[in-house]
């Protein structure tokens, strides 16, 4: 399913009109979503990158930290493309499709689809990878957590090569979502991982 229609945006079939791009009933429900998800990269996402990348980087001297900051640039890049991915989307949500063909419509939602389920991936992949190998080297963190990490980056390329067969909803794209589930699992747990351990270094009334 086009990425815009799981946000609530109904955009034209390929072989039809099943809508304008907002149901002005959902208005408010893209608003949220694009706000809520702009948001959390921004004001979670890389400040939890930036702590991962402090982490890392002690444990990742002998490669002078190349994996540690990989990782974050690829975190970067995931907070960059959703942001403008959601702007998009925002943009969409606005009401300027009202004078658009259905075949623009199209065009405009398939764009939005490359960016967050083609694009995107390779963006999470390498931070995602990049983090696991210092993890799985230098035992900074769990051998289990790198691991998983691994899986998700791995799931999240193969998902990303649907574009090769131009179907989002084909077998490929399933990948896609299993490995974006994974993502936001392990950084739920790194997350955890993190605030315990600074909690563990500090001392009593610190």
């Amino acid at each position: 399913m086009p990425f815009p229609q799981t946000c609530g945006i109904h955009t034209p079939t390929h072989n039809g009109t099943y809508g304008r791009l907002i149901a002005a009933s959902e208005t408010t429900q893209v608003h949220l979503v694009t706000w809520l998800a702009a948001l959390a990269h921004v004001f979670f996402f890389l400040p939890f990158a930036a702590g991962l990348r402090n982490l890392l980087a002690p444990a990742d001297a002998a490669d002078e930290q190349m994996w540690a900051r990989l990782s974050y640039t690829g975190a970067v890049l995931t907070a960059a493309i959703v942001v403008v991915g959601l702007a998009f989307l925002e943009v969409l949500s606005q009401g300027v499709a009202e004078d658009l063909s259905d075949d623009t419509l199209v065009a405009l939602a398939r764009f939005d689809t490359v960016i967050f389920t083609a694009l995107k991936p390779w963006g999470s992949a390498l931070a995602l990878a990049a983090a696991s190998v210092v993890i799985l080297r230098s035992g900074v963190l769990a051998k289990w957590i790198g691991w998983f990490g691994a899986a998700g980056a791995l799931l999240l390329v193969i998902g990303a090569l649907w574009i090769l067969g131009e179907d989002d909803e084909g077998f490929l794209a399933s990948f896609f979502f299993i490995g974006l589930l994974i993502g936001v699992l392990w950084v739920l747990v790194v997350g955890i991982v993190m605030i315990r351990s600074d909690e563990q270094a500090t001392p009593p009334g610190g």
